[in-house]
């Protein structure tokens, strides 16, 4: 099967997946390399250190408009805690107001 190559992609070449399986020293050892295209989305983190606000929008949407998925991830002592604006993951929401919505 170390000789097997199998090449997966899709019809608009956005995307390209290859997988070769390989036999070193007897055992099988999968490797895959991924050619992804650019992101459909933007991407933003702040870190204050006590949180981490993430993100996230369809690509080339402006901070300001209301388009915006943002997450807060807080490290406690039980794991990390994630809290949403208002309590909703909803694309409604401006990065530039990330600090005045209450996280719920």
């Amino acid at each position: 099967m170390s000789d097997q190559f199998i090449r997966q992609s899709n019809a608009d070449l956005q995307k390209r997946l290859d997988t070769e399986l390989l036999q070193v020293q007897g055992l099988e050892v999968h490797r895959q390399r991924v050619i992804v295209a650019p992101s459909a989305f933007t991407y933003r983190v702040e870190d204050s250190g006590a949180e981490l606000l993430v993100g996230v929008a369809v690509a080339e949407t402006a901070d300001a408009v209301e388009n915006w998925s943002i997450k807060r991830v807080l490290m406690t002592s039980a794991g990390p805690q994630v809290s949403w604006p208002n309590g909703s993951p909803d694309f409604k929401f401006a990065w530039t107001l990330r600090a005045t919505y209450t996280f719920i």
